[in-house]
């Protein structure tokens, strides 16, 4: 946990990607916790923070991730579309 709480930049890729147990989530929120004020936190994922709420075993352990997620943070929505589609069937 130490070494989460001191990076200066964290980033998390495709968070939520697949179903997470509540082991990992709550990990996760220790980790968030451990750095809130220390450091930059970057996250990706395919899925709107409402999408995040229901991967999240317990409705306890959702509002407090996401509250110390959403309410500190910028949104970038990136619309377009899905890159990974377009290179397989430009393969193909």
């Amino acid at each position: 946990m130490e070494v989460f709480a001191t990076l200066d930049l964290l980033i998390i890729d495709d968070l939520f990607l697949s179903e997470k147990s509540m082991l990992n989530t709550t990990v996760l929120l220790e980790i968030i916790e451990a750095r809130m004020g220390k450091g930059s936190l970057v996250i990706a994922s395919q899925l709107t923070s409402e999408e995040w709420y229901l991967r999240i075993d317990t409705k306890i352990t959702a509002d407090a991730l996401l509250d110390r997620v959403i309410h500190n943070s910028y949104l970038i929505r990136i619309e377009g579309p899905n890159m990974r589609e377009y290179y397989s069937l430009e393969k193909d």
